[in-house]
């Protein structure tokens, strides 16, 4: 009989990479907004406009993808979840001229919609 109790699992297999961790997934988030998932497959060319960061849906809703980083007591890491919020259309335009002007040092700092159309996945980023 072994003296240690045995340890449960605690890796993942990465939807990212594709590669397994041997600790416990520190990061979550949506690929879409939720609105985007709610218009039929057929309509979404004609309708969205999606990017990793960016989703326009009928020209008239906005979202934007962000990361929430929370603390974890003695973690290194916070924990992360990459949620969508939807914006108005005059916070848009203004974020795609900070985005553009800032280039690789793009960091946003405002949210007008805090999460209203969010929905979490089994997708996982490491």
């Amino acid at each position: 009989m072994s003296n240690e109790i045995d340890k449960p699992d605690l890796g993942f297999h990465c939807a990212s990479c594709g590669m397994y961790h041997d600790h416990l997934p520190m990061d979550f988030g949506a690929e879409t907004p939720a609105a985007y998932d709610s218009i039929p497959k057929s309509e979404r060319d004609a309708r969205c406009e999606l990017t990793p960061d960016f989703c326009v849906i009928d020209e008239n809703e906005f979202f934007i993808r962000g990361c929430l980083e929370i603390p974890v007591l003695d973690s290194p890491r916070p924990f992360v979840w990459g949620v969508w919020t939807s914006i108005s259309f005059k916070s848009f335009h203004r974020m795609g001229e900070i985005w553009e002007s800032l280039g690789e040092s793009r960091s946003l700092r405002f949210l007008d919609g805090f999460v209203r159309s969010c929905r979490f996945t089994q997708i996982l980023f490491c």
